[in-house]
């Protein structure tokens, strides 16, 4: 259905990631401007998002005339069935053509050459099309003066009119792919990865925009993984089945397809029951031991049971017994009564406790280039919600020389002296949950990165934006870079609480002092105390009384004091 509800507000809440023409964060803020209901409207915002309209402030007039906050004006009776969709905007190619046919008499194929010569702005060509346009509507009894003023505005807009048969196609691609997004979002994310598994940021974007929808981003698994993602039934955390997508194998590094297509085919049959019976029937000739490495770094093997560092630890004792089992069933070895050839012989495996969360991190990125069980700035994640950083996903948006902060860690590192042998730069990159971003150290900023550079931990990097070469790719040159973990006070905002003394009774005020109490972290506390007939007072608590602002607190102050009466600064 070309009206389903849903797929509207998908798209007029933001929801446009992975949706054809509509990805940018430009056009997605026009879309939630426009608040499209309509897959015409779609088809306008196509052809409003380009230079030209927008920098005639066409998408204003358009928007405020869709949402009632202006009147659509026509300069004709006659003008508005043809500029009725478009809220009188002149738009479309189109609509230049049909005014001409059906105001001044022309025939389609001069209303196209008048088309064009507004188009291109030909001033011969305009002049020869002036006449026989106001001579059509003169005879046919419209206003010389009215007649005169239309030309000058179709040529106007003509300037920037667009093709409406082209944005139309467009248009009901993008509403096709944004109704399966609404109603199909772990298919229509599985096909967006395997379509941009080439992509590293737009990989990472839509595995944070698979988990933000709350569908599972799963690691391989080499019962159920395929070369590419695939969408499987997972369990979760409310304990109700739902659809997950499971990475592919072939994202493992050092993997190849034959390596792949080995584990698929050597499956086939039965699913693999533990390690050992997994070493035993896949084709060791196409899996070598740092395939397997990978494999159990990565996670591929979690679902067996042990942990992957007894999995490393122990895995020359795991090939060993597997060559044993293979060498039984290849040489046919059999009891006298068996009817079938042995169950694959357990084998104990020592415990061994699971890495540290930041080395099984580590491990798991350096196997498949991605965080999947987690993220080194998952224990910042309230403090960084709640704070004034960017994400690396958004610079490419902003203006070159802008200031900005990231929460990051650095996942390549390159030192050098400077071309004068008079100090030492770095190149970085750096990595949040949602892209990646290369950074230069100049011989300023160095020392500053030689004191963390050893730490392997998350950071807060300042830096301008900037934009090199000729396809302007983004880069960060840094002012400053810090441990994140050290700089937590300095990126908490402000919890403001707005209190009327006059309304609020003792027992809410306990109860608000308690909830501060009982919740202590970095950000700081101030109160707006409103006092009748004197004004509005400010107290900030000590420097070292602060809260820890996430959502949960927000909300149960809110419930006390009202929604007004909470702010982050």
């Amino acid at each position: 259905p070309l009206d389903d509800r849903a797929t509207f507000d998908l798209m007029c809440a933001g929801g446009t990631a992975g949706v054809f023409q509509l990805e940018t964060r430009g056009i997605t803020e026009l879309v939630k401007r426009v608040k499209p209901d309509k897959v015409e409207d779609i088809t306008a915002v196509i052809a409003l998002f380009r230079p030209g309209p927008l920098g005639s402030k066409m998408d204003d007039e358009f928007v405020a005339v869709k949402h009632g906050q202006k009147k659509a004006s026509y300069a004709l009776p006659e003008l508005r069935p043809i500029l009725q969709d478009t809220y009188g905007t002149i738009l479309y190619q189109e609509q230049i053509m049909l005014i001409a046919q059906n105001l001044a008499g022309f025939t389609l194929g001069s209303a196209d050459l008048l088309r064009r010569a507004m188009g291109k702005k030909d001033p011969a060509a305009l002049a020869a099309q002036r006449a026989p346009f106001l001579d059509g509507m003169l005879a046919r009894g419209f206003d010389p003066k009215k007649s005169e003023e239309l030309f000058e505005k179709m040529a106007f807009f003509a300037e920037y009119g667009f093709n409406k048969s082209h944005s139309a196609a467009y248009a009901y691609v993008t509403y096709r792919m944004a109704y399966l997004k609404t109603h199909y979002p772990t298919d229509f994310l599985c096909a967006v990865l395997t379509a941009e598994k080439g992509d590293r940021n737009k990989v990472m974007r839509f595995i944070k925009e698979a988990r933000d929808m709350g569908i599972p981003v799963l690691p391989p698994d080499v019962n159920h993984s395929v070369a590419d993602f695939t969408v499987q039934d997972a369990v979760g955390t409310d304990g109700r089945r739902q659809g997950a997508i499971r990475f592919g194998l072939a994202a493992v590094k050092g993997i190849g397809e034959s390596a792949v297509e080995a584990i698929v085919a050597a499956r086939r049959e039965k699913p693999f029951l533990d390690v050992p019976d997994f070493l035993a029937r896949i084709d060791l000739r196409r899996i070598n031991k740092r395939v397997i490495e990978a494999l159990i770094h990565c996670g591929a093997m979690d679902r067996f049971g042990h942990t992957r560092a007894a999995l490393a630890t122990h895995l020359d004792m795991l090939i060993a017994a597997a060559n044993t089992r293979r060498a039984e069933l290849e040489s046919g070895q059999m009891g006298l009564f068996d009817l079938e050839p042995k169950a694959a012989p357990t084998v104990a495996l020592p415990d061994v406790p699971e890495w540290p969360d930041a080395e099984r991190l580590a491990r798991e990125y350096e196997a498949i280039g991605y965080y999947l069980s987690g993220h080194p700035l998952d224990r910042f994640a309230e403090e960084l919600r709640a704070s004034a950083v960017d994400d690396i996903a958004e610079l490419a948006h902003k203006p070159a020389g802008q200031r900005v902060r990231i929460a990051c860690v650095i996942v390549e590192k390159q030192d050098k002296a400077t071309k004068a042998n008079t100090g030492r730069i770095a190149i970085l990159t750096a990595e949040d949950t949602t892209g990646q971003v290369q950074c230069f150290v100049n011989q300023k900023a160095y020392p500053q990165w030689a004191a963390v550079a050893d730490l392997n931990e998350p950071l807060l990097i300042h830096a301008q934006v900037q934009f090199e070469g000729d396809d302007d790719t983004l880069r960060l040159g840094v002012n400053g870079i810090e441990r994140l973990d050290a700089a937590r006070r300095s990126l908490a905002k402000v919890l403001v609480l707005r209190m009327d003394v006059g309304r609020v009774d003792l027992q809410a005020a306990r109860r608000v002092l308690d909830l501060l109490l009982a919740r202590p972290g970095h950000s700081p506390i101030e109160f707006r105390m409103r006092l009748p007939g004197v004004g509005t007072m400010e107290l900030r608590a000590s420097g070292d009384r602060g809260v820890e602002a996430d959502r949960a607190l927000i909300g149960e102050l809110a419930a006390i004091l009202g929604e007004d009466a909470v702010l982050l600064e």
